[in-house]
């Protein structure tokens, strides 16, 4: 009662169906204060009349990027309080000056090795971080100039257009030259090419099932893209790419096809695609060909994601999260969390994904009503999920000649086990844990020996 705003996390994002939340629910029990209720996916927010006027946000405001960053409004134009991909963002400051009040944005190198240390004990030697800030940078860069450390810290900027992409890289390298060191690197780019399949800005090959007007929209026109690649070829900057939908997805394939063509052999940079959560058969074949890795967030592979029945309609719904067909195909697929808050923190653990990813079944209990995730010829074997959580992840982080393998002549990163992952019941994987990590030849979680 003493906070001049409320920020709250997560309703999960069909609980409101096609409509969305509306402001006049929140009205109802906050309406003196700014209320800004981020969804599950975190994607998209609900705001209550007092946050819209403070931030100005009326009939008259302009949408961003209509079809994917907008605010969604009624028959008469009015804003219902329902905001995707981010629409409110630049108005966040107009509110916080209005009410004398910001939340607190420090990372301080203690808080962030909090974190840190507990990815280190699920036995992580090396991160990627899709997005990072300034101030983590600056964070990291005193934990390693203290050698306290224990990861390899991959670093990424986010761009979101082709004009501005000069802009960005200048930051990446000014990044990498104040904060980078032996266990910390700022070099990909990331980027947003469409938006999430259950709030129906994602970009699909045909129409949304709730919408059959709309298929989606790419955040980056097709050309743009292959000049951003271009471009970040001639810097030696890698790029990070945000799909889910399955016209995304081959967009991005077209556009890595087309800038390998026109390069040849002076192609040089690793472009990665992230979630992919639909994806078309022809396109399966594609992945090994042009040399792009694909990375998963393994723990999404039961029935935590709701609501995209209703957008994408059952067929597709029971066709998504297949990487069965890229890893038979030779393609590199490694897995990683997107854990972003301590709510979800328990989901950072791998072993969780393994199992997950393993068994099409959440270990959720709230998610495990749904059943196992169709197609079940997509359970994942776990030598693949094993390598993608080594070795095909050292290759996305440029790290495979010192770590990802026990062999000769790499960095001594080793874990040791409390089970056996292949000996284990499938639905006891979660449960595996580290008795002890070593860290470039140093133990730096638990103990070995009695």
């Amino acid at each position: 009662p003493d906070q001049p705003a409320v920020y709250a996390e997560y309703y999960p994002t069909q609980m409101f169906g096609a409509r969305g939340p509306d402001k006049a629910l929140i009205d109802k029990y906050v309406p003196d204060r700014p209320v800004i209720w981020e969804d599950w996916a975190g994607h998209a927010v609900a705001l209550n009349s007092k946050a819209l006027a403070l931030m100005g946000i009326d009939k008259d405001t302009p949408d961003p990027e209509p079809g994917v960053s907008y605010f969604v409004r009624d028959a008469q134009g009015n804003p219902t309080g329902w905001v995707k991909e981010g629409a409110h963002e630049s108005f966040l400051p107009k509110l916080y000056k209005a009410i004398n009040w910001s939340p607190p944005q420090e990372v301080s190198p203690d808080l962030l090795n909090t974190y840190l240390e507990r990815l280190s004990a699920y036995g992580e030697v090396a991160v990627f971080d899709a997005g990072g800030s300034q101030d983590t940078f600056k964070a990291l860069s005193a934990l390693d100039s203290q050698g306290k450390l224990h990861l390899y810290y991959e670093g990424s900027r986010v761009f979101e257009t082709l004009a501005e992409l000069p802009q960005r890289i200048a930051e990446v390298r000014d990044w990498q030259a104040r904060f980078g060191g032996k266990h910390v690197r700022v070099n990909t780019m990331k980027l947003y090419l469409d938006g999430t399949s259950e709030i129906s800005t994602s970009a699909l090959l045909e129409p949304f099932a709730n919408d059959p007007r709309s298929s989606g929209r790419l955040r980056l026109s097709p050309e743009d893209l292959v000049q951003s690649l271009l471009r970040l070829n001639r810097e030696a900057i890698d790029l990070h790419i945000h799909v889910t939908g399955d016209r995304a997805f081959r967009a991005a394939l077209d556009a890595v096809e087309a800038a390998r063509k026109q390069l040849g052999d002076a192609w040089r940079i690793q472009v990665t695609l992230a979630h992919c959560e639909l994806i078309s058969d022809q396109d399966f074949p594609r992945v090994a060909r042009l040399g792009v890795l694909i990375n998963w967030t393994p723990h999404w592979s039961g029935g935590s994601f709701q609501g995209l029945q209703e957008t994408l309609g059952m067929e597709r719904y029971n066709n998504m999260y297949r990487f069965q067909p890229i890893i038979s195909t030779g393609g590199t697929v490694d897995f990683g969390s997107d854990v972003v808050s301590l709510y979800e923190w328990d989901r950072a653990n791998p072993y969780l994904g393994m199992q997950i990813a393993h068994t099409r079944f959440d270990t959720d209990s709230r998610y495990q009503v749904h059943g196992v995730r169709k197609p079940v010829s997509e359970m994942l074997q776990l030598r693949d999920l094993m390598k993608g959580y080594t070795i095909n992840g050292a290759v996305q982080l440029r790290l495979a000649d010192r770590m990802g393998s026990i062999e000769v002549g790499k960095l001594a990163n080793l874990v040791v086990l409390d089970k056996d992952l292949f000996s284990v019941p499938a639905d006891q994987i979660q449960f595996i844990h580290p008795v002890a990590v070593m860290f470039e030849g140093k133990i730096v979680q638990g103990a070995l020996g009695p």
